[in-house]
């Protein structure tokens, strides 16, 4: 099987968490005998592949990111355009690659910022879709004021995608409640780790939680901080 993945970031370049999602994705798949070509932005930390079957495709630099918002930009048509020229650069690469190199099996995209491409390249290479939510416009505003330009992107993506793939039960249920897509059509597939082996108990307090916008920031950390006060207080009586 020949895979088509249409991402934003790999290690060692990170700006979030969708790095270390694809980067332990491809190389599972790569394990198990899937070709990969995995297409992502040019930066200044090139990405390159440990593994046979894995190969890493940059398609040009791009200043936008899923977390990035068109208000906060100097030139909203700026931010618009860059996101349409982006996934016609991806579009291109992909037909590039499938021409010298054979064609795929599926095409797989993560987030908002390349399901542009994987509807035109579904159209193209007549091949199914997967599209992985990592997270929603209505949870990356907070609920506040959703940009309908994000939503719109989202749900032309999860409505001809063959199949969606949520991170958690949460993911799941705005998706099906905010975007209308068919029940059947969305599974739930968590973020894995790498195990480690046992070691002495500690008293930890580990934090998953969420670096969005600095307000969201700020207050998941400051949450956070007093859980920990208040964690150690309690342990020291």
């Amino acid at each position: 099987m020949r895979v088509a993945m249409l991402g934003w970031e790999y290690p060692p370049f990170k700006a979030g968490g969708l790095a270390t999602h694809c980067f332990g994705l491809t190389r599972s798949l790569a394990d198990c005998g899937v070709s990969v070509d995995f297409f992502m932005p040019k930066t200044r930390c090139s990405a390159g592949s440990d593994r046979r079957g894995l190969r890493i495709v940059e398609v040009g630099e791009s200043e936008i990111f899923p977390y990035d918002r068109p208000g906060v930009k100097e030139l909203a048509g700026s931010f618009f355009d860059a996101v349409y020229f982006y996934n016609d650069l991806v579009v291109g690469s992909v037909l590039d690659c499938a021409s010298r190199f054979g064609g795929y099996d599926v095409v797989h995209c993560h987030d908002w910022l390349t399901m542009r491409a994987g509807v035109v390249l579904k159209g193209l290479l007549g091949v199914p879709l997967v599209v992985t939510v990592h997270s929603t416009e209505f949870d990356r505003c907070g609920w506040l004021f959703p940009n309908q330009w994000f939503v719109d992107i989202e749900r032309e993506g999860m409505l001809v995608a063959d199949r969606v793939i949520a991170v958690s039960h949460f993911t799941r249920r705005v998706i099906l409640e905010r975007y209308g897509v068919p029940e059947g059509r969305v599974v739930v597939v968590h973020n894995a780790v790498y195990p480690i082996g046992e070691g002495c108990k500690r008293e930890i307090v580990l934090f998953l939680g969420r670096l969005m916008s600095a307000w969201f920031r700020l207050r998941s950390i400051s949450v956070n901080l007093r859980a920990k006060s208040s964690f150690v207080l309690t342990a020291a009586l």
